[in-house]
């Protein structure tokens, strides 16, 4: 994996302009090479059952996995017990699971062990889950 350095930092709006990915990609875009410096990618060389835990909005990635080994993402978000989810903008497609402290601010939180089926189905009718930009 590659990340350059401190692009979490130097944007304000994110990155909104797209342009469709080459070759094999996961994603059918990526962020235009004007608002990306390529020449100041750092290389992230991670080892079986490693992982890199980073702010979402730097700018990362990697080139196709070619090994016969899977390779996945998994994204988590933590916030304050006193931030409150905007539960109804995510149309059941998300939910929140309370890690530790005590709620501030009424969440519903899901629970650990159960399976939720609904927002899965959920997630496959909602274009925020299908990696388009």
């Amino acid at each position: 994996m590659r990340v350059i350095p401190r692009s979490h930092v130097e944007g304000t709006a994110g990155y909104s302009d797209y342009e469709p990915a080459l070759g094999e990609s996961v994603f059918p875009t990526e962020i235009c090479k004007p608002q990306r410096d390529d020449d100041r990618a750092v290389y992230l060389e991670l080892a079986p059952n490693q992982a890199s835990l980073h702010d979402a909005r730097i700018q990362h990635g990697s080139e196709a996995n070619n090994s016969d080994q899977r390779r996945c993402g998994w994204t988590l978000r933590f916030c304050s017990t006193r931030s409150r989810f905007a539960e109804a903008s995510w149309d059941g497609a998300h939910q929140v699971y309370l890690a530790q402290g005590v709620d501030h601010a009424g969440n519903r939180y899901a629970e650990p062990g159960r399976a939720y089926p609904e927002v899965l189905e959920r997630r496959l009718d909602t274009r925020r889950y299908r990696h388009s930009h």
